[in-house]
């Protein structure tokens, strides 16, 4: 697993701004190695934490419970979802 910071003010209060961040990060990934990001958002859509969790070549976990333990932990209001497959 990765994390990563996002810095201020992004947000991602839509289809259009969440395609464009995670498309900078999918780009660093390998394509034949899954991978989910994960970027937890605050009430007006500002990004306030960004995990990466991989996996192999056949799939990648879905850690729900960490993803939920992480949105607690830093107020989120919501998550987006970015998976490369």
């Amino acid at each position: 697993m990765r994390y990563q910071r996002a810095e201020p003010p992004l947000k991602l209060d839509g289809l259009a701004a969440a395609r464009k961040f995670f498309a900078g990060c999918l780009a660093e990934e390998d394509p034949r190695r899954e991978s989910l990001w994960v970027a937890h958002v605050d009430n007006d859509a500002r990004c306030l934490h960004v995990a990466c969790y991989r996996g192999d070549e056949f799939g990648a976990d879905f850690p729900l419970r960490e993803i939920i333990i992480d949105a607690s932990s830093k107020g989120s209001a919501g998550i987006v979802l970015a998976h490369n497959h």
